[in-house]
């Protein structure tokens, strides 16, 4: 698979955010999706912000596979700005 911009973006940014939590964990408790907060409308950010987050190596790697994998593919039919909202309409859900 040859890399389109976003899906390249979307790994890159994932990565740094999970390399952020690791060396400052209160990032995680920053971003993480609290629904009573978000209900409330406060800390609306954390309908996006918890999309980068990821509880582990694992996760991160998975998640990075996917977008590998299939996130080009997806780009390239949809388009470069319609794939970008629906990974974070997705990730709001």
């Amino acid at each position: 698979n040859i890399p389109t911009p976003c899906a390249r973006n979307i790994v890159v940014l994932n990565i740094l955010a999970y390399v952020v939590q690791c060396f400052k964990p209160s990032v995680t408790q920053w971003g993480v999706k609290l629904s009573e907060k978000i209900m409330n409308g406060e800390d609306l950010y954390r309908l996006v912000s918890c999309t980068f987050l990821h509880g582990s190596v694992t996760h991160l790697f998975g998640n990075i596979y996917s977008l590998g994998r299939l996130g080009p593919e997806v780009e390239r039919y949809f388009g470069t700005g319609r794939f970008a909202c629906v990974y974070l309409i997705s990730g709001i859900s």
